[in-house]
């Protein structure tokens, strides 16, 4: 899952025009803000295997079913990031 995570996350989110990024961040970071932190992950997981599933030629690889995303996405996507880091690391004993 972490693998996934790392190098999924970054492959996904490269493949995604700045528009769908924010719907994915604000689709994700809308769910921490209200302390559903499970489902959060579950949305950031499902979402990023459709986005890694796109072919090329798709033009909205599923990705409609999003809401809008708002301005202050980059907050929402940080706190989202960081809260999924932590959960991770906090089952990963040393």
């Amino acid at each position: 899952m972490i693998k996934f995570l790392l190098y999924g996350g970054k492959t996904a989110m490269n493949k995604l025009t700045p528009h769908y990024r924010n719907l994915l961040s604000y689709r994700v970071g809308s769910r921490f803000s209200e302390g559903r932190i499970n489902e959060a992950v579950n949305n950031l997981l499902y979402d990023l295997k459709l986005v890694l599933n796109c072919d090329d030629h798709s033009d909205n690889c599923g990705l409609l079913e999003m809401r809008n995303g708002t301005p202050s996405i980059g907050v929402s996507m940080s706190v989202a990031v960081m809260a999924i880091i932590s959960i991770i690391f906090s089952f990963w004993k040393v």
